[in-house]
């Protein structure tokens, strides 16, 4: 028995020493086979710690990557499921009912076509029946499967010396930032003797340029403001300033992102096995944090013979990194049914009016007693006008140099719209 059980422990060794170490490289696509992942996005907004004020959302799918070549492939996804947002959870992790969402599914199976290089898209489609929500869900999972190795560390024919550290400068619109990666390898749950899954670790230092989506997303610009307040910032004429109770040089916004790729060994090929992510968005305003985070998963579970189509009269996209590109602002609009910025000044020009007369008569009724809300309600809508439709309404506001002559009305209308500010 002794005999039998030391010739089996040394059986299991020399299987496991038989399985090569994975050689650092940058993944592939496996040809003619077809690659299953399972895919799951969780996001969280609201105070975390704070169990009332968290609203979360979920989304699971299966991701399909059938290899036409080691560097081409045709994506596709199946099996979506989606929750509704639910207003009050006790953390990230706090189960939501899943249904399947037949809609979103049937945009997400229809296939696109993907080329990955050295680890970087770098080229890929979309159909022109494609929704809005499909086009980024695909875009992201298509940026979740980049990722960046050393040189160095690929041209080495030796050893390779783990963990390995290494710098990425990334340049954006608004300054430089750099990401660090460190690389370290562990054993593979079916091998467990051997080290073969590297295992790649990006983190982003986002502190030392400001935060991105005000200059592509808020409407400080499109009033003629600059995108971040500066310490040189001078107020324009529209009074659309830095956030109040912020210094003219700070920005309430910032960013984190960590992600990890696993990378494994398939036959001759290497493959991602795990991509997850973690994105945090937080608004220190108020005294709180306000946090959005999205965490998404994606794991290799399983290999099909099954192809996928190839899809054809597909335009080729933008790349990836190019962000103006990638919300349509109008397109935006359209899906969440907010009307034009001009379409709305007549709105705004009459509850501007309406507070005007409020104000005037100085009387006690049901109408003052919502001036609040009102002025509330006019303070958003200004906000999220245009610099030109803001040229259109201060047409009808007394210019400060003819304000000595201004009657009292006049006078009024010019402080209710400064309240803006």
């Amino acid at each position: 028995m002794k005999f039998l059980a030391a010739a089996l422990a040394l059986l299991l060794v020399g299987v496991a020493s038989a399985i090569p170490s994975i050689q650092l490289k940058y993944p592939e696509f496996v040809k003619d086979k077809t690659l299953l992942y399972d895919v799951w996005i969780n996001i969280t907004s609201g105070i975390p710690g704070m169990h009332p004020q968290v609203s979360k959302s979920a989304m699971k799918m299966e991701l399909k990557i059938y290899g036409h070549t080691t560097k081409e492939a045709f994506i596709a996804f199946d099996q979506v499921e989606v929750s509704n947002s639910v207003a009050s959870v006790g953390s990230s992790v706090d189960p939501v009912e899943m249904k399947t969402n037949s809609e979103l599914q049937e945009k997400l199976r229809i296939p696109i076509k993907v080329t990955l290089e050295n680890g970087k898209v770098t080229s890929y489609t979309l159909d022109g029946e494609e929704s809005i929500e499909s086009k980024k869900i695909k875009r992201t999972i298509l940026r979740h499967l980049e990722v960046r190795l050393d040189k160095k560390a690929l041209q080495s024919t030796g050893q390779l010396s783990l963990p390995l550290t290494y710098n990425h400068t990334v340049p954006t619109s608004v300054g430089n930032y750099s990401s660090h990666y460190i690389i370290t390898s562990s054993p593979n749950p079916d091998f467990p003797k051997e080290k073969n899954v590297i295992n790649i670790t990006r983190t982003d230092n986002y502190e030392v340029v400001p935060y991105l989506a005000y200059h592509i997303h808020h409407n400080f610009e499109q009033q003629g403001c600059p995108g971040v307040c500066k310490k040189d910032h001078v107020e324009n004429q529209f009074s659309a300033g830095c956030p109040a109770e912020f210094e003219p040089y700070h920005t309430p916004m910032k960013k984190s992102f960590v992600q990890h790729h696993s990378l494994i060994k398939y036959k001759d090929s290497v493959i991602t096995s795990i991509v997850q992510t973690t994105e945090t968005h937080v608004a220190d305003i108020y005294d709180q944090n306000m946090e959005v985070a999205i965490n998404s998963l994606i794991r290799y579970k399983d290999v099909s013979e099954t192809p996928i189509t190839e899809p054809t009269d597909q335009p080729t996209q933008p790349d990836l990194e190019d962000w103006s590109k990638e919300t349509n602002e109008k397109e935006l609009d359209d899906h969440c049914k907010i009307l034009r910025t001009k379409d709305a000044i007549p709105t705004v020009k009459e509850m501007l009016n309406h507070i005007t007369q409020i104000v005037l008569k100085s009387s006690i009724d049901g109408d003052s007693k919502d001036i609040g809300e009102k002025l509330v309600f006019l303070q958003k809508a200004l906000s999220l006008m245009r610099r030109k439709d803001l040229e259109v309404i201060q047409k009808d506001i007394v210019p400060y140099e003819s304000i000595k002559h201004a009657t009292e009305e006049e006078k009024i209308k010019r402080f209710v719209y400064s309240l803006r500010a």
